[in-house]
């Protein structure tokens, strides 16, 4: 994605708070994806005061959002397996320049 994105990796800070799957193999769960965002993303929100957040995923996107109270916000789409970006989510990155 930040390939994709063409992003200085010096320039950001990149943070994987939400775990994909749980110590059982399964999804997180939406108290759990709200609870790290609250009690990991906002706080490191307010230290960073980022222009903008990118999260991959909608789901886990839309959740994390709105538990973060963060600024701007951008939802990527996630391709299956991340093999490659998704046309849509290339164009959203293309027009962040």
């Amino acid at each position: 994605m930040l390939k994709a994105a063409k992003v200085d990796v010096t320039e950001i800070a990149f943070l994987n708070a939400f775990p994909y799957r749980t110590r059982d193999n399964d999804a997180p769960s939406d108290s759990l994806i709200r609870l790290a965002s609250r009690e990991i993303g906002k706080p490191l929100v307010e230290v960073l005061a980022p222009a903008r957040i990118f999260f991959l995923g909608s789901g886990m996107g839309k959740i994390a959002s709105e538990a973060m109270q963060a600024p701007t916000i951008h939802i990527l789409k996630r391709a299956r397996g991340d093999s490659y970006v998704l046309p849509e989510t290339q164009k959203l990155l293309d027009g962040l320049g």
